[in-house]
């Protein structure tokens, strides 16, 4: 595991402020769970999605980006501990020319999404190669610090929050969701309670199998 004060980019002293601040309030409340990580998945380790621990929600996230069409197809999920979707939610995206500018739009969302409905002690998970660079390997500050530096204080506003790429098949419901937005045109955008019924099937049997 990874904490942002470790990540390599360019804006290391954001991450560190950041990992400095939730410290404090973890020894302050006597919470041992690290907030604001980086969980990298080592080949051959976590395939499937699992379940969060009993006090935090876990939130996949999906981002499906058509350079053809300069359009983005975004989702979000939200899973409690046994694996019973909270709510869910799709969006597209247009006038997005590359892959990182989707993966950042759709990430941003999605972590706004969960202050909004008020989810305090959140897992987020994602799948996008570019994303992963970008948190662990760091891109020109002048490109994306700003961006960097929005996340940061959005991050603070969490009781406690963790960040984890992981495999295609740890997050396969939310990028068919996003998916089905480029692939279906499926242009409407939504925030919904439960799950998508057309993927029910789908999310019983990955409870069913989650550790």
């Amino acid at each position: 595991m990874l904490s942002f004060e470790q990540v390599r980019f360019s804006a290391v002293e954001i991450w560190g402020k950041a990992s400095e601040e939730a410290s404090v309030w973890h020894e302050l409340h006597n919470v041992e769970v690290p907030a604001h990580t980086t969980q990298p998945i080592a080949p051959g380790r976590q395939q499937s999605w699992v379940k969060p621990p009993c006090d935090l929600v876990k939130c996949n996230i999906g981002c499906s980006w058509s350079a053809r069409t300069s359009a983005v197809g975004s989702s979000w999920i939200i899973r409690d501990t046994r694996g019973n979707v909270l709510c869910h939610s799709r969006r597209r995206f247009t006038r997005i020319f590359s892959e990182a500018q989707a993966a950042m739009e759709t990430f941003e969302w999605a972590v706004e999404a969960m202050l909004d409905l008020k989810f305090q002690r959140v897992i987020l998970e994602f799948s996008n190669r570019v994303l992963h660079n970008l948190f662990n390997q760091g891109f020109p500050v002048l490109e994306f610090g700003a961006w960097l530096q929005k996340i940061h204080n959005s991050f603070l506003s969490f009781e406690i929050s963790k960040i984890s790429w992981v495999p295609v098949g740890c997050n396969s419901i939310a990028l068919e969701i996003s998916d089905s937005v480029i692939r279906d045109q499926r242009v409407q955008s939504y925030v919904a309670y439960q799950g998508p019924s057309w993927l029910h099937d789908r999310i019983l049997s990955e409870a069913s199998l989650s550790t």
